[in-house]
């Protein structure tokens, strides 16, 4: 497996040969794999902040929803 990076700079993990037909075809370069990680990690932190806002949110409106206060109906007695 070897890391490229194209011209437009995205990063992709692809296999030996793929990677060196693509670098052959002058687009592409290699790079050293810390620089796809630290692109994952990103992407993975992103994901991970936007799930917890997200379980936050819901928390907050389930919890806005016991405390809301219920309408009480009139009776004919």
């Amino acid at each position: 497996m070897k890391c490229v990076k194209n011209t437009d700079g995205v990063i992709r993990r692809v296999g030996d040969k793929q990677a060196e037909t693509q670098v052959a075809s002058g687009d592409w370069k290699y790079i050293c794999k810390s620089e796809w990680k630290a692109l994952r990690r990103a992407a993975t932190e992103k994901k991970a902040a936007t799930k917890a806002a997200v379980v936050a949110d819901r928390k907050k409106k389930k919890q806005s929803k016991k405390h809301k206060p219920q309408s009480q109906e009139k009776s004919n007695d």
